[in-house]
């Protein structure tokens, strides 16, 4: 049986993949930093550790205790939006603990599957669809955090001999995701049309993102971890794009109501076009992502209850 340490598993995507992971047979260890009522729900399925990654000694003492074969990151306290404070306590906070818990991994020959930013890394690329050789070049802090890590975790794949798999989500939706943080537009918005409130749109609404279903990055992900899949860079997206005036359209068509919409000047934070090119997973997994309206119909039905 494998032994996988979550850290960052409190989040959306994190319980997701926990609850996926518990149906495969796999012992699960979460580092979470807080109270969370449905890690309390399956306590008595994974082994749960209050903390957070700076605390080394605890995560050290994890890997050690329970023979942990598999690191899954998705710690982040950042948004695209984040200011320069808000990325100093990031560098305190996860950074530079990533370096040490890449070290760590790489002596004692564990995997770290790392979770960073298709929508932010590559910034304002001129291409269609962008494939994982395109240069990284972020125009927001998040995007500066995932690539500060990436380059880090690729020098101890080569210097150290690290065994390493990035990720490259696109924009993550779906199930658990929250609607009371700037971040997930697609959430965000249902939320604001279920409630009636307006919806601040940065832009005129042209900007596009690649949408993929969080239950397809799960499926894929526990698909990369079977097969084994080691020293590599992967796009996890869609390769289609919406604009936001269209995931606007789709909600009030599914829910019959007209969004209220305050389009507010552009951020030089957004970048205007974010398509990821999927073939190289493809290679890897056959995969036909979810329709985009089918994802936010389980929304509606799931967690609006309509």
């Amino acid at each position: 049986m494998k032994t996988i340490l979550v850290i960052g598993g409190s989040g959306f995507i994190g319980r997701n993949i926990i609850e996926a992971y518990l149906t495969k047979g796999i012992k699960l260890i979460v580092l979470s930093s807080g109270y969370h009522s449905w890690l309390n729900e399956i306590k008595s399925q994974v082994t749960v550790l209050e903390g957070k990654l700076e605390n080394k000694s605890l995560i050290e003492n994890a890997v050690k205790e329970y023979n942990v074969d598999l690191v899954l990151h998705l710690a982040s306290s950042l948004i695209p939006s984040s200011n320069f404070s808000d990325f100093q306590n990031e560098m305190s906070n996860v950074i530079e603990p990533t370096f040490w818990l890449v070290n760590m991994l790489a002596e004692r020959g564990i995997k770290l599957l790392y979770f960073s930013s298709g929508g932010t890394v590559y910034g304002n690329s001129s291409k269609s669809e962008i494939c994982e050789s395109e240069p990284l070049s972020p125009i927001n802090y998040y995007g500066l955090s995932k690539v500060m890590i990436e380059n880090y975790i690729q020098f101890a794949g080569s210097s150290l001999s690290l065994n390493y798999l990035i990720l490259r989500p696109s924009n993550v939706f779906g199930r658990y995701q929250p609607q009371d943080r700037p971040q997930g537009f697609i959430s965000v918005a249902l939320s604001n049309l279920l409630s009636g409130e307006k919806l601040t749109v940065y832009g005129n609404g042209d900007i596009i993102r690649d949408f993929i279903d969080v239950q397809d990055l799960t499926f894929l992900t526990l698909k990369l971890i079977e097969k084994g899949v080691k020293n590599r860079v992967l796009n996890i997206g869609s390769g289609v794009g919406n604009s936001l005036n269209e995931i606007i359209s789709i909600l009030e068509k599914e829910l019959n109501k007209k969004m209220y919409v305050e389009y507010m000047p552009e951020r030089a934070v957004d970048a205007k076009k974010v398509v990821l090119d999927i073939s190289k997973l493809n290679q890897i997994i056959s995969f036909k992502p979810k329709e985009l309206e089918l994802g936010i119909r389980d929304i509606i039905n799931k967690e609006a209850c309509l």
